[in-house]
């Protein structure tokens, strides 16, 4: 199974409805900044379609957007620790990380993980862009955004553009995996490339990233800046966007830290948060 990853030092970055976008959608309008544009630099003669909108407003979870993953993943079980913050000037998601977990104390976390309902074919491309910070620097978190497509035998292809605490805060990692396990991913053979570019990021600020399939390529974006692209072989199916916070294996180098350790019961716990402004989904398809 082949493995590629590649880690981004970033160090240059600035500071539900379907229909044809002809000018950006709302702004969030929670107080958080003016990351709020449709995305720029599309193939010529494109058009966007905007699939899918939420801005997670007050909660509960949309169920018609969103399920809560069930899995697990790393040293983490997943479960539903979704919440919303409910003030109207910051109104978020928070999908959080509790480091005790009732049905294994001893070596396992509970995370969280929003895997989007709606399946979406790419056409002429797809684009995914979310508005997120992390609100943690704790080492050893993963705190990730993903594009899947599953394939028929059970294995699947991700993009995927990580956070990682154990990093230091202006580095970011960009992942292709193409047939990878879809039930338990293994991070021991990953290849990795570096790439340096030029000024401060803190991931702890919010910041708009993307990622993109267009024709056969990948590509990471943040704060509509182009980070990493690549070839990408995804077969013909649905795409699926998720978005997710856990703890990884000592298999996962460069994202495991020793000093994360499970609570041994719950009122020695800690949480973390991923935390969500607001998230939307484009088809790209030709201009009327």
């Amino acid at each position: 199974m082949r493995r590629v990853m590649v880690v981004l030092a970033l160090l240059f970055l600035l500071g539900c409805r379907g229909g044809d976008v002809s000018s950006s959608p709302s702004q969030s309008g929670h107080g958080n900044g003016s990351s709020g544009d449709t995305p720029g630099d599309l193939p010529s003669g494109s058009a966007l379609e905007l699939l899918m909108e939420d801005r997670f407003l007050f909660g509960p979870l949309n169920t018609t957007h969103w399920r809560a993953f069930d899995g697990a993943r790393g040293r983490t079980d997943f479960f539903n620790l979704i919440s919303f913050q409910s003030d109207p000037d910051q109104a978020v998601a928070r999908i959080q990380l509790d480091t005790y977990n009732n049905q294994n104390f001893i070596s396992r976390f509970s995370g969280s993980e929003l895997q989007s309902v709606p399946r979406f074919e790419a056409g002429e491309g797809v684009i995914a862009q979310v508005r997120w910070r992390l609100h943690s620097e704790i080492p050893g978190l993963v705190a990730q955004m993903q594009l899947i497509r599953d394939e028929l035998n059970a294995s699947r292809t991700t993009l995927t553009l990580h956070y990682l605490t154990t990093e230091a805060r202006n580095r970011l990692e960009a992942a292709y995996w193409p047939d990878e396990a879809a039930d338990s991913p293994s991070y021991a053979d990953a290849t990795r490339e570096a790439a340096a570019l030029s000024a401060p990021f803190d991931r702890s600020r919010w910041h708009t990233a993307q990622l993109r399939l267009i024709d056969g390529r990948a590509s990471w974006w943040i704060e509509g800046e182009e980070i990493y692209s690549r070839t990408a072989g995804f077969s013909d199916g649905p795409l699926q966007l998720a978005l997710g916070l856990w703890v990884p294996e000592s298999d996962y180098t460069p994202a495991y830290s020793p000093t994360l350790s499970p609570a041994p019961n719950p009122y020695a716990a800690t949480r973390y948060a991923l935390e969500v402004d607001w998230v939307r989904i484009y088809r790209l398809k030709p201009a009327p």
